[in-house]
């Protein structure tokens, strides 16, 4: 499986989002000698992404490969070690996404002008080739909300991989998965409550905005579950 971990790496440096879901598939196929050694099994993920480091060192490649590094290897390695330590597997899956909402943040104030950039150029495409799906009346406060919630709205859709991954994980070592019987610990709840303080101080209220989704993202996910299994299909 050494292809495959070597092939996850590399797809993650082009989209985190699929190369979580591959890195987690990996982990399942690999569970045996990953949790041994997680860092031994996941070693050759990590050669395409600090290749490309080597070949350029601008900063959208800086990106990408942290993005690869932190934002998937990391968190691949973060789940399996707590797996290890806890044997509990919605646990795993609960310090994961944590992880990945502290790389999101830590994303967010590193490459903000980046990401702005990269926003601002992507509006400029849609507004050139497609001026009648841009309303101009609230063009100036939509594109004000969006760069503000970049940071988190990255993080979520690598929480969404995360979950796909989760259930692809199950699926592949034979265990079942009920969607309905996930749980969290209810303790994660007061993580959202101690950072509500930060919503009275106007500098930093853009933080409080990002951390407050990316935290609601886990109760969102429990909630659905709950819904599944009072409302099964």
């Amino acid at each position: 499986m050494l292809w495959f971990s070597l092939l996850s790496g590399a797809v993650a440096s082009f989209s985190p989002f699929l190369g979580l879901i591959m890195v987690m598939i990996f982990c399942a196929k690999s569970l045996g000698a990953a949790i041994v050694s997680p860092q031994r099994a996941l070693t050759a993920f990590f050669v395409v992404p600090l290749l490309l480091l080597l070949m350029d060192r601008s900063t959208s490649t800086q990106m990408m490969v942290l993005d690869a590094v932190l934002g998937v290897g990391l968190i691949a390695y973060v789940f399996l070690i707590t797996l290890r330590n806890n044997q509990i597997l919605s646990e795993a899956l609960l310090i994961s996404a944590i992880g990945l909402m502290l790389y999101a943040a830590a994303r967010g104030f590193l490459f903000s002008a980046l990401l702005e950039q990269s926003f601002d150029q992507g509006f400029e495409i849609l507004q050139t080739q497609m001026p009648a799906m841009v309303n101009q009346e609230y063009m100036a406060l939509s594109m004000r909300l969006w760069k503000m919630v970049l940071p988190s709205v990255w993080g979520v859709s690598q929480i969404l991989a995360l979950m796909i991954g989760y259930f692809l994980f199950h699926k592949s070592i034979k265990i079942p998965f009920s969607f309905g019987d996930l749980r969290f610990p209810a303790i994660y709840n007061l993580l959202i409550v101690a950072i509500l303080p930060l919503y009275f101080f106007d500098s930093i209220r853009h933080i409080f905005i990002n951390a407050l989704i990316l935290l609601c993202t886990i109760p969102l996910i429990q909630g659905f579950a709950m819904s599944h299994r009072v409302y099964p299909e």
